[in-house]
């Protein structure tokens, strides 16, 4: 009689469970972070942030006293300062740049 009553909880749960999964909307994606938050997605520090604000290569979004970034603009930031290693000067130059040793 014990087995009978675990295994009819068990069901309730398993429907229960499908019924509240079904019903809870995905997360939306967060736009806006704090500078502590940006300084994380730009792998950088808080005041390594604050003196991108503070020259003007992020711009900021005000709520209130709130500072806030937009993921947008922190994506914009890291597409325009991407660099390649390798340039091609360095290729053209006769010994790939090095300087020959005369014997």
């Amino acid at each position: 009689m014990v087995t009978g009553d675990l295994k009819v909880s068990e069901n309730q749960g398993d429907k229960r469970g499908e019924g509240i999964s079904s019903r809870i909307s995905p997360l939306p994606i967060k736009r806006l972070f704090s500078i502590k938050e940006a300084a994380v997605y730009l792998s950088k520090g808080v005041f390594g942030v604050r003196t991108l604000i503070w020259n003007g290569d992020l711009p900021i979004v005000r709520d209130g006293r709130r500072i806030l970034l937009d993921r947008n603009d922190l994506d914009g930031f890291i597409e325009k300062n991407k660099t390649a290693y390798f340039t091609r000067e360095a290729d053209e130059r006769p010994n790939n740049g090095k300087k020959k040793i005369s014997s």
